[in-house]
């Protein structure tokens, strides 16, 4: 084996060690979006028992924030906040009426929250999802008729 096959190897393992330790703390080190909290689901009709989609989270470093509710396509429906300046580790309470930036309701479909921190020029989107619902009371109607005909099959043996 040749001295520069050997020295290759060496730098080789070298760096396979050094770059375990760097993704292993990578792994362990908190998140740069944490505690995001929101309801499954809303609707902004009268009477409703959430008329409003209730979000929150909070940020590793203090950085200038912008809040917008994404379509589950990815576009911009409402922007919650803009340029908000949050301080690291405070939990910032928001909360979404239903409507779009031009005041219109939004459709009844799947959303996520976009929180883009403006000095470090990223966006995130956390995974969790919140449906907006037309009409609520259509939900618990069918649940009321399933769990009535599931009662009826089971009684009726």
């Amino acid at each position: 084996m040749s001295v520069l096959a050997r020295g290759a190897f060496a730098v080789l393992v070298a760096v396979t060690f050094v770059g375990f330790f760097v993704v292993n703390r990578l792994k362990h080190s908190p998140s740069i979006v944490q505690r995001v909290m929101m309801t499954t689901s809303f609707s902004p009709t009268v009477g409703s028992a959430t008329p409003l989609e209730r979000l929150s989270f909070r940020i590793k470093q203090t950085d200038d924030v912008t809040s917008t509710i994404v379509d589950s396509h990815g576009d911009a429906v409402a922007t919650l906040t803009h340029n908000y300046r949050l301080r690291r580790y405070t939990q910032l309470e928001l909360g979404w009426n239903g409507r779009t930036d031009s005041g219109a309701p939004a459709p009844p479909g799947t959303y996520q929250l976009r929180i883009t921190l403006l000095s470090q020029a990223r966006s995130v989107i956390p995974p969790r999802t919140f449906d907006l619902m037309a009409n609520p009371d259509a939900a618990r109607v069918n649940l009321a008729d399933t769990i009535s005909i599931y009662h009826k099959r089971v009684h009726s043996k």
